[in-house]
């Protein structure tokens, strides 16, 4: 579309008709980057939040979806640059694996328990934070 020749074309643009696409709110010149940089975003807030980078699938952040946006960078790993894993990875708890996701989840919430209560045996039906602890 006429958006994505402009985006191709920048380089034949005035200066004028750049200057009035870069002031037009929401524009960018390479939106994949800025999707991906509006993802991390949501992601380093959860994780500054919660002390971990492991949202549940469908978790929304300021509603924006960081549970899918997780899924799929871990999806797709392999066409991730170096930089962008390493950024990644620096965020607390990140785990590239979402079963190992879901039992550090777990695990975290085992040691609440045991820090509350002084020892690692809850009750059989026992739940904690939308998890079946005891089971």
């Amino acid at each position: 579309g006429w958006v994505s020749k402009q985006r191709q074309d920048s380089g034949l643009l005035g200066t004028e008709q750049r200057s009035r696409l870069e002031n037009l709110p929401g524009w960018s010149w390479d939106p994949r980057k800025t999707q991906w940089e509006e993802g991390f975003a949501a992601l380093n807030g959860y994780a500054e939040r919660e002390g971990h980078a492991r949202p549940t699938v469908g978790f929304k952040e300021n509603g924006y979806d960081v549970g899918r946006w997780v899924s799929k960078q871990r999806g797709g790993k392999e066409r991730l640059s170096r930089y962008r894993i390493a950024r990644l990875e620096k965020l607390p708890g990140w785990a590239w694996d979402a079963h190992q996701s879901w039992w550090e989840q777990n695990m975290a919430t085992l040691e609440k328990f045991v820090e509350r209560e002084g020892h690692a045996r809850p009750p059989a039906r026992f739940g904690e934070n939308e998890l079946d602890l005891g089971g």
